[in-house]
């Protein structure tokens, strides 16, 4: 089933090990979907599978959780109108500032995304960078107008889904990574592309549910990633 978001409230959806075949195959499936231009295939299709190749290593853990996965197999689906909801001052400067290396900058570091600083704490430490992410089951995806230090919500989910990635692709777009999950090993990727310049949110679904663990996903953006109360402030210094 196609994946649908209204512009009101965007709700809905949120390593393993890997044998040395998995992870031939994974890469090889990352460059085709990067490079698919077959006479059948529509711009859609082809559009879809670049922007899913942004995410190398969330494609392979898909690919190493479930052989079964396409890199090649995303599709375009809906677009809305993202809601209209104001900037509001940032409020835990000191919290930004500190886990700064947290955020996704655009290319002239004007806008960060902030994927993972919803609720979360810094840890006490000479260092300032450790931190602890939060424990409830929604997940928030932030914008940050950071010479104005302001931030607006872009995406929020409830707790059937999560994002666990994101990437520029213009100083005004960029596209997010994540899943709806069907049951606590099953789950289903999905990329949003968000358009800032007309103001639009399009959702970029996969067809079929695989067997992952989405939990099992660390994202290098968060370095030494440990469970959530087991995060010592040593383990994230420089």
């Amino acid at each position: 089933m196609r994946i649908l978001f209204t512009a009101a409230l965007l709700a809905g959806i949120l390593a393993g090990c890997t044998n040395n075949n998995e992870g031939s195959n994974a890469s090889a499936d990352i460059e085709n979907a990067d490079s698919i231009a077959t006479e059948t295939e529509s711009p859609d299709a082809r559009g879809a599978a670049a922007l899913a190749a942004r995410f190398p290593g969330y494609l392979g853990f898909l690919k190493a959780e479930d052989s079964a996965f396409q890199a090649a197999s995303f599709e375009q689906g809906a677009q809305d109108s993202l809601p209209v909801l104001p900037y509001y001052p940032i409020g835990e400067e000191e919290k930004y500032s500190k886990l700064k290396h947290l955020l996704i900058f655009n290319a002239d570091s004007s806008l960060a995304l902030d994927l993972f600083l919803y609720n979360a704490e810094v840890l006490p430490g000479d260092t300032g960078k450790g931190y602890k992410l939060p424990e409830g089951p929604d997940t928030e995806v932030g914008l940050i107008d950071w010479k104005k230090k302001t931030r607006r919500r872009v995406l929020f989910l409830g707790s059937a889904g999560a994002v666990v990635d994101g990437a520029w692709v213009a100083p005004d777009r960029f596209v997010l990574a994540g899943a709806e999950t069907i049951d606590t090993d099953q789950l289903k990727p999905v990329l949003w592309q968000v358009n800032l310049a007309d103001s639009s949110i399009q959702t970029i679904f996969y067809p079929d549910t695989l067997r992952a663990r989405l939990h099992a996903y660390k994202n290098p953006q968060l370095q030494q990633q440990r469970p959530l109360r087991e995060t010592p402030v040593e383990e994230n210094r420089n």
